[in-house]
């Protein structure tokens, strides 16, 4: 969600003196010295497209890859 609100509107927020505690989270990213760099997203929908693009973003960042390729077949 994104919203505009002025700055002149924008009030500090109160600290705490308990610290927060870190949620666990689950995730079906995997990290993998195996990782492909590669992507091929021919023939797929826009939304089947975008999950595998989200996921291999996730795991490309996780497996520190320095560079990917998409193969998404235009143009």
């Amino acid at each position: 969600m994104k919203m505009w609100v002025p700055i002149i509107e924008l009030l500090p927020t109160e600290l705490s003196d308990t610290p927060k505690s870190r949620n666990n989270y689950k995730s079906n990213v995997y990290i993998d010295d195996r990782f492909d760099t590669n992507l091929d997203i021919r023939g797929y929908s826009m939304a089947e497209a975008e999950d595998f693009l989200q996921r291999f973003f996730d795991e490309a960042l996780l497996n520190d890859a320095y560079e990917v390729k998409i193969i998404h077949g235009m143009g």
